[in-house]
């Protein structure tokens, strides 16, 4: 049961590490073929665009759950009180899970309208490319619940 609950818990770090092997060897395998075959391989330069866009979302889902995203605390650290730390901070995270909520949404309903839309190269449904958008979405609102939970308990 620990070894599940520590996967779930590191999911995103894992596929993003996955994904950023593989975008390793894509990249690698471009500029290798270029210059030591002289022309490029046509498909690592969209392997390695879809896996970067993958690899930032997950990432930040990751960086919410460690607490290290980009935040501005300039009015958290002139707030004295500790009611008003946690009221802003709470505030602050409803916000995200807002823009969550539409990232979720909207990408949801651009993973529907592109869904029959093959991609240039590869030739695969770029919904499933889009897919990142509404999941990430879902995993960074859930992230930013467990955090509010967190802040609620003390």
């Amino acid at each position: 049961m620990r070894t599940l609950r520590h996967l779930a818990g590191h999911m995103e770090e894992y596929v993003a590490g996955t994904f950023m092997a593989l975008l390793l060897l894509a990249l690698s395998a471009q500029v290798a073929s270029r210059y030591l075959l002289g022309s490029s391989i046509g498909w690592t330069e969209e392997v390695a665009r879809y896996l970067f866009i993958w690899l930032v979302f997950l990432g930040a889902s990751a960086a919410i759950r460690r607490r290290i995203h980009v935040a501005v605390d300039l009015f958290g650290l002139r707030t004295a009180r500790d009611a008003a730390r946690i009221g802003l901070a709470l505030a602050v995270h409803l916000c995200s899970i807002f823009f969550f909520l539409n990232m979720a949404w909207w990408g949801a309903l651009g993973v529907a309208r592109m869904w029959d839309v093959p991609s240039a190269t590869l030739q695969i449904s770029t919904g499933l490319l889009y897919l990142i958008f509404p999941l990430a979405g879902g995993l960074m609102t859930l992230r930013t619940l467990v955090l509010m939970r967190g802040i609620i308990r003390g």
